[in-house]
């Protein structure tokens, strides 16, 4: 048998604040096929092994020092590849968003909602990566 388990943690872009600084991280970079947008329930069971695919979402805050947001965008790797320029108005932008809206501040500190998107899958059959099986 066994169990497939995997996530994303991710911006929670029912914020409005937060879908805005989203649409500003992704202005300044090439469009890319994301995670998000696939059918993972689907993917997962494409080829029979696995079923019973779960969901659930995981909300948390991510807390950090205002200084450090820069340290915290150049985590993104669409970001960090950017030139200097780009890089810079990007970081401006997500900075002039956040600082606009009091309600992500606790005194010098930024907390931004993120998400966890979690899934679970069982293996449909003996497992594949050897080792002794049950008759």
């Amino acid at each position: 048998g066994g169990r497939l388990a995997f996530g994303w943690n991710h911006r929670d872009m029912r914020h409005p604040t937060i879908a805005l600084m989203s649409a500003a991280i992704h202005a300044g970079r090439a469009p890319s096929r994301g995670w998000s947008t696939r059918d993972w329930t689907a993917e997962v069971t494409a080829k029979g092994r696995f079923r019973d695919v779960e969901q659930t979402l995981f909300e948390h805050v991510h807390e950090l020092p205002r200084e450090a947001l820069d340290d915290h965008l150049i985590s993104y790797s669409g970001l960090a590849l950017l030139p200097g320029d780009a890089r810079r108005r990007v970081f401006g932008a997500v900075a002039d968003i956040l600082d606009a809206d009091p309600s992500l501040r606790a005194g010098d500190r930024l907390r931004l909602p993120f998400a966890v998107d979690a899934y679970r899958a069982t293996r449909t059959g003996p497992s594949s990566l050897g080792g002794p099986r049950n008759p």
